[in-house]
């Protein structure tokens, strides 16, 4: 992505092209399990987490264009521990033993690589 940004590529064209080819790959994915009929009770969530990850990956992609990309990198590792805190605080989730390793491995990878 930094390379498309030195490259004047813009920020919207990638997340773009970057949700078309997700959007393909899971309608395919999607196709081979069924789908779910859209009701008036699940369409707002999935507009709401449509235009939040729209807005995140415009700033991921912002992100890697203007900052140092190792460091960006590892923030956005950091989701996979803020979405399983966000879990066991919201949704009562329980971690077992290789989720609280995997998550302590995460965080510290993140600041060694940091260093550098």
């Amino acid at each position: 992505m930094r390379e498309l940004g030195r490259l004047g590529e813009p920020e919207w064209r990638v997340v773009f092209f970057f949700a078309l080819i997700s959007t393909l790959g899971g309608a395919l994915l999607v196709g081979l399990e069924g789908w779910h009929p859209l009701t008036w009770q699940n369409v707002w969530p999935l507009l709401g987490l449509g235009v939040t990850a729209t807005l995140a990956q415009l700033a991921m992609t912002h992100a890697y264009k203007v900052g140092r990309k190792l460091l960006v990198a590892n923030l956005s590792y950091l989701t996979v521990v803020f979405s399983t805190l966000l879990g066991v605080l919201v949704w009562g989730d329980r971690l077992t033993l290789d989720a609280i390793l995997a998550t302590l491995l995460i965080v510290v990878s993140g600041m060694l690589a940091s260093r550098r």
